[in-house]
């Protein structure tokens, strides 16, 4: 009976250890991914509304794309990384992102490809909120995985904001302060797990 409940304890301890080494994996060294992220997204977000407001050229929302420009930086600067010890944990959180990241590009691609055959171009606005649902379900997820209810919470209510957008956008009624509020969404999406994360991993590194 002591050697099951031994194994017990000692199975939830390494379970504990698993998923705050993952945190801190997550969280990087010197730089946190989702802060990264958010940040990016709004400053270019608003260079890019800066220009379309200052020109009038609709075209420069193609500005956009360089979100695949940061996603090329994010990979190299993971890979430059000095190694840490992986858990399965860790394999469970890169699968779900990894997943999430094909559909970050095959989202844009389609989508384009179909606005310009179907001449519907409008629909091209349905990129936006569909970018904020599949980052919701990758941090929400995460959350779990990492049994951090507010990692998970956040995103969770931010999602009535996708769904607001969705509404809009498919009866054809999309306003420019709706990017505002993409922008917005991801930003605090992205950023305030991004801190919880990186509040978390200070103090278990203390």
């Amino acid at each position: 009976m002591e050697k099951q409940k031994f194994s017990a304890e000692a199975s939830l301890e390494l379970i504990s250890q698993m998923i705050n080494q993952s945190k801190m994996n997550l969280n990087g060294k010197s730089f946190n991914s989702w802060i990264g992220w958010g940040v990016y997204t709004l400053l270019l977000g608003i260079v890019i509304l800066a220009i379309v407001e200052f020109t009038g050229v609709q075209q420069w929302y193609w500005l956009w794309f360089l979100e695949f420009a940061y996603a090329i930086f994010d990979c190299k600067r993971n890979q430059r990384q000095e190694s840490t010890v992986k858990t399965h944990i860790d394999n469970a959180i890169v699968g779900i992102w990894s997943a999430l990241g094909w559909l970050y590009i095959l989202t844009p691609v389609a989508m384009t490809f179909s606005a310009i055959y179907l001449q519907h171009f409008w629909a091209l606005n349905m990129i936006m909120p569909l970018v904020l649902i599949y980052t919701i379900v990758g941090v929400a997820f995460t959350g779990v995985i990492l049994r951090e209810k507010w990692i998970t919470a956040i995103p969770v209510i931010c999602s009535i904001s996708p769904l607001y957008m969705f509404a809009i956008i498919s009866s054809q009624q999309f306003a420019q302060w709706h990017m505002i509020l993409f922008m917005v969404t991801f930003f605090v999406i992205m950023v305030v797990p991004g801190v919880i994360l990186n509040y978390k991993c200070r103090k278990l590194s203390k």
